[in-house]
């Protein structure tokens, strides 16, 4: 004989039944949005967000808040659920949790941008101890509102870590100018508008190093980078030390751009870095 649920019991028994469909939604890498009295919910919506979690003095770091591709499977509960689009989330409130000196975090608040900017003023490469813990940085929490129901949004901290570059330690006979810039590029930036990067430039010979062109090849008209101050013709760069340039990505059309930032020293080969941005 089966013997029957008191009301507190049934209530104990939905309440676990939920905790399991809440973890196994946060496992999905999807947000809950509301519930009912009893599971599964009505309607739930899944973000995604890709960004580097690390960043180098002179970077800029965007996380963009998208939809992400949670799927369940049939006979899951959450399979008969309604999906929402993430824009119905909006607008989303940015709260800066910590963020260390040098590092700025745009916009906060309240917003209707996908995108969250986190950017380390060049001026932190000055100071290598900061970054030696390895915590140096910023912590940024994304709350997504909920259209029905708004006490019921959910959120999540992002968090970006500062790196310094390091510099080979092998010493070279010959004068050498050897180029650092980050493997991300530019990323994708709105056609009609421009992102600058500071990228470093090592001397890591013997001798002095004395410049004799800074330039942008490699690139088709009309070219969307282009240098924006720093080294240049006649600068000097010191042996076992580092200058610095900017580069500028104005994006003119949508669809993938490439280029070669070069820098010709007065004697010897010149050194290249590889340049990439999209435009959108």
């Amino acid at each position: 004989m089966t013997a029957r649920l008191s009301k507190t019991q049934r209530i104990m028994q939905d309440a676990l039944r939920l905790v399991l469909i809440l973890a196994v939604l946060a496992a999905s890498g999807c947000g809950l949005v509301e519930q009912v009295v009893d599971p599964p919910p009505d309607y739930y919506y899944c973000f995604g967000s890709y960004f580097p979690a690390s960043v180098a003095p002179g970077e800029v770091v965007v996380i963009t808040i998208a939809d992400g591709g949670c799927l369940f499977p049939s006979n899951h509960p959450w399979a008969k659920a309604t999906r929402l689009g993430i824009s119905e989330g909006k607008p989303f409130i940015v709260t800066v949790l910590r963020a260390d000196e040098g590092v700025t975090v745009t916009p906060t608040g309240v917003t209707q941008s996908n995108e969250i900017r986190v950017s380390v003023d060049v001026s932190v490469a000055a100071k290598p101890w900061l970054l030696s813990s390895g915590q140096y940085g910023a912590d940024v929490e994304v709350r997504l509102m909920n259209p029905r129901a708004e006490s019921r949004g959910w959120s999540t901290v992002y968090s970006v870590k500062v790196y310094m570059p390091t510099l080979p330690t092998s010493p070279v006979k010959q004068p050498e100018v050897s180029l650092w810039a980050p493997d991300e590029g530019f990323g994708t930036v709105k056609v009609g508008s421009e992102v600058s990067k500071t990228i470093f430039i090592y001397n890591k010979g013997t001798e002095d190093v004395a410049v004799a062109g800074v330039s942008v090849g490699s690139c088709a008209a009309p070219c969307p980078f282009q240098v924006g101050g720093g080294l240049g013709a006649g600068s000097t760069i010191s042996k076992g030390s580092s200058r610095k340039v900017t580069v500028i990505f104005r994006p003119t059309a949508p669809g993938p751009r490439s280029a070669t930032l070069v820098v010709q020293p007065s004697q010897g080969p010149g050194a290249a870095v590889n340049l990439s941005g999209n435009g959108q």
